[in-house]
């Protein structure tokens, strides 16, 4: 997992998850990769050599889309299965889910 702890940030309802992520300054949408396949996450900004994010999701997701706005892109992940994630990313930051 790659993950800049603190421009990134998620949460979560039963049925979907929500990350958010600081971009650099000066980005626009059209500077932005954001790749979810294969219960994977990739989120990239050209002229940053690092993912800003990358890995594994913790659990299966049937849909997405993302949006950048103020330099800000948000990730909207509708789950396969409702329930509470522990983590977004695995070896991510956990969350007590009980």
């Amino acid at each position: 997992m790659s993950e800049c702890s603190s421009a990134v940030s998620w949460t979560q309802t039963k049925s979907e998850l929500t990350v958010v992520v600081q971009l650099p300054s000066g980005s626009r949408a059209r500077d932005v990769t954001c790749t979810v396949a294969s219960g994977r996450v990739a989120i990239g900004v050209s002229g940053v050599a690092q993912p800003l994010l990358e890995g594994e999701l913790s659990n299966a997701v049937v849909g997405s889309v993302w949006s950048v706005e103020a330099e800000v892109l948000t990730l909207e992940l509708e789950k396969q299965a409702p329930r509470y994630w522990r983590s977004a990313i695995v070896g991510g930051p956990e969350v007590d889910v009980a």
